[in-house]
């Protein structure tokens, strides 16, 4: 008989390693993983892993199988509970993990400086246009879409508009896909002054060079001795991992 939720005359594949022992689970959790099972596996011959593409789904399924499968093989209702707990922490760990992995990241540029007109190369991660659609420059309050020259998964080229205003802007991007939202790309400022001309500051490099600095200023003080000033600057610096320096 074909299996619920596929085309006919195709089958779902077993959840490999779980044994089907004890009694059938009837209750409102392993329904809800029978729609989740239906709803992520698909055979191979199938749409190329859909699963991989729906998380949520992935990160319901995983937990009610396994709770499933420990009542029906582990009898005592503590360690069930404390399984349960584990598996379902790795499961979101290991989502968060995957959801940051495919963000938008701007690590480098080879055009620090120009004007505008000029192309301004980017290198960093999850670039291409199937995560990044739209990039702009923003002040706060107003948003400059950028020209996009060139666009890869590593790589990111575009133009200033010749309207951009002079001023001091982060970069934003608008991601792709039906959850589409506006995020900062932190890492570069743009300054751009009333010629045209630009400068682009990295201010995590410039981070790590203050840090550096208040590090060699006061590594060697009693903290009784520190300013006001500079045990501020210290805890700053050693809230981002950067006392002493990295």
């Amino acid at each position: 008989m074909p299996t619920p939720g596929f085309p006919k005359g195709e089958q779902a594949e077993p959840l490999a390693g779980v044994a089907r022992t004890g009694p059938v689970e009837t209750g409102p959790e392993a329904k809800a993983a029978g729609r989740n099972l239906r709803m992520c596996s698909y055979p191979k011959s199938g749409p190329a892993d859909r699963c991989s593409q729906k998380l949520g789904c992935a990160s319901l399924l995983l937990p009610m199988c396994m709770l499933s499968f420990l009542r029906n093989t582990v009898r005592d209702r503590t360690v069930q509970m404390s399984l349960f707990v584990i598996v379902s922490s790795l499961s979101m760990t290991s989502l968060a993990a995957y959801g940051q992995q495919r963000t938008p990241k701007m690590t480098s540029t080879d055009t620090p400086n120009g004007k505008k007109g000029d192309v301004i190369a980017f290198s960093g991660e999850n670039l291409g246009s199937a995560l990044l659609e739209k990039v702009y420059l923003t002040d706060g309050e107003h948003d400059f879409q950028l020209a996009v020259a060139e666009q890869t998964s590593v790589t990111l080229k575009f133009r200033i508009p010749e309207r951009v205003p002079s001023g001091r802007f982060a970069f934003m991007a608008l991601t792709a896909g039906k959850d589409a939202k506006f995020i900062e790309l932190p890492r570069f400022k743009i300054t751009i002054d009333q010629r045209g001309t630009f400068q682009i500051n990295d201010t995590e490099r410039d981070i790590r060079a203050a840090c550096g600095v208040i590090y060699q200023n006061t590594a060697d003080k009693k903290i009784s001795d520190l300013t006001v000033k500079e045990e501020q600057q210290v805890r700053r610096c050693q809230g981002l991992g950067l006392y002493p320096p990295q």
